[in-house]
């Protein structure tokens, strides 16, 4: 063992060898910090991270919800302190995501008021069993029986016979009822009527769109030759003021005539100038 910078009696190999020497290589001089920097500001906070001491939540970073530094424990939409692994969280929120709403999934898969009477009914249909589907939704129909609105029964017992063969409890045979013929009867007089009057209507309408159609014809035919009287009767107009350009003598560009008096008499000659050789 030998004595070290700080006094020491230690072994060389000694992780607290001169330990008292800063980083900048003087006794009890700058330390190194947390995050390896000689002199930096990293330190290590209550609750065991390095951070930055300039931080104003140098000494709460870590700090849970409960004071301590369980990382785990934080406040949820409630506002309660719990384990983020708790079921219990967010128990106030709705299947709506809505706080305090009250609704809950039923057994069905229904986001309903959990205080509702009808809460566990919903998303069943007349037997008694969830549907996945309104396609295998059963109802009750007008005859009490609980079946899909496609099936051939639905509504059986209202349909009426029409057949007068079908054969009575007692044997006779049974005829439609006054008051059923007199029905059908009026719902065939209001259908034709219907379909006269659709038809008088159709054919109204078509009569007055011809006459719309030949008045708008008539009246751009009266235009048009109310346009071409204008037009001739400017060009009448301009034919009577109309002078010849050769009968106005204000317009004559025709060149004068030189008077016979005026002309030169004789023609001279220019005799051709010839080079004598000799």
């Amino acid at each position: 063992r030998y004595e070290d910078k700080c006094g020491q009696c230690l072994l060389p190999t000694d992780s607290a060898w001169n330990s008292c020497v800063g980083c900048d290589g003087l006794t009890n001089g700058t330390k190194v910090d947390c995050a390896g920097v000689c002199g930096g500001h990293y330190r290590i906070n209550p609750c065991g991270y390095c951070k930055n001491t300039l931080r104003l939540d140098f000494e709460t970073f870590g700090v849970d919800c409960n004071g301590g530094c369980e990382l785990h424990l934080q406040f949820d939409e409630c506002g309660k302190c719990l384990n983020i692994s708790d079921p219990q969280r967010n128990a106030c929120i709705g299947c709506d995501d809505v706080k305090d709403s009250g609704k809950k999934w039923n057994v069905c898969g229904v986001c309903a008021i959990a205080s509702d009477p009808n809460f566990d009914a919903y998303g069943r249909d007349c037997t008694g069993n969830c549907v996945l589907s309104y396609v295998d939704t059963r109802y009750v129909d007008s005859c009490g029986q609980c079946l899909l609105p496609t099936d051939p029964a639905w509504n059986g017992c209202t349909l009426e016979v029409s057949s007068t063969t079908a054969s009575s409890p007692t044997g006779s045979p049974t005829t439609a009822s006054p008051t059923t013929a007199d029905s059908n009867s009026k719902v065939g007089t209001e259908k034709d009527t219907a379909a006269t009057t659709l038809t008088t209507l159709i054919a109204a309408v078509c009569v007055a769109a011809v006459l719309i159609i030949v008045a708008v014809c008539l009246v751009f035919r009266y235009l048009y030759r109310k346009q071409q009287q204008a037009l001739n009767q400017r060009f009448d107009v301009l034919a009577a003021t109309y002078v010849h350009m050769d009968e106005n003598p204000k317009h004559s560009i025709r060149a004068p005539v030189q008077p016979a008096s005026e002309m030169p008499s004789t023609l001279e000659s220019v005799p051709d100038q010839e080079e004598d050789d000799d």
